[in-house]
């Protein structure tokens, strides 16, 4: 088995990936609102287009350095325990699939895409986001912001190959 060895800037990288996905699923739960039981939530205001419009581009200029590490994380689990507990089908569907997943929220234009594209409405006009999809959109935020905990996690174990883990050996 081949050991993994990230440097610092690895590392840090691997944090300022989860910092700003945190960043931008707490954005997408705000204007989504999944708690709300109604079609009648406000549209997202100027500011969290804004906000929206930074973190696709931070995303946009870091995506090639990121995605490795990602697919070294998510080879990792695919031959850990972690996958056979049925923890999270994000996973199981492979690294491209997650891969997909990231993109897509930072992808689409603007919040209105994002919304449409992700199947939480229909319109790119008026915004009226489902409840029920606002919902089941956002268990996969939470499960994917789950698997970015660990990766984190897993990257930093290998910095300077502190614990000498293996690429199938993942975190506790």
């Amino acid at each position: 088995m081949r050991v993994i060895q990230y440097s610092l800037a690895q590392r840090e990288l691997a944090f300022d990936w989860a910092d700003h996905w945190f960043r931008l699923a707490d954005l997408i739960l705000e204007v989504i609102h999944p708690d709300e039981q109604t079609s009648l939530v406000p549209p997202p205001p100027a500011t969290d287009e804004l906000r929206y419009q930074i973190l696709r581009q931070w995303f946009a200029e870091h995506e090639t350095k990121f995605f490795p590490l990602w697919r070294d994380f998510s080879n990792c689990l695919r031959f850990s325990a972690f996958i056979t507990t049925g923890y999270t089908e994000d996973v199981m569907r492979g690294q491209s699939h997650c891969e997909e997943l990231f993109s897509a929220c930072y992808q689409p234009g603007d919040l209105y895409l994002l919304a449409k594209e992700r199947g939480l409405q229909t319109e790119t006009t008026v915004w009226q986001p489902d409840p029920e999809r606002a919902w089941e959109f956002a268990e996969r935020l939470l499960h994917i912001g789950n698997l970015v905990v660990w990766f984190f996690k897993w990257v930093d174990n290998q910095v300077g190959n502190r614990n000498q883990l293996p690429v199938c050996d993942c975190p506790n």
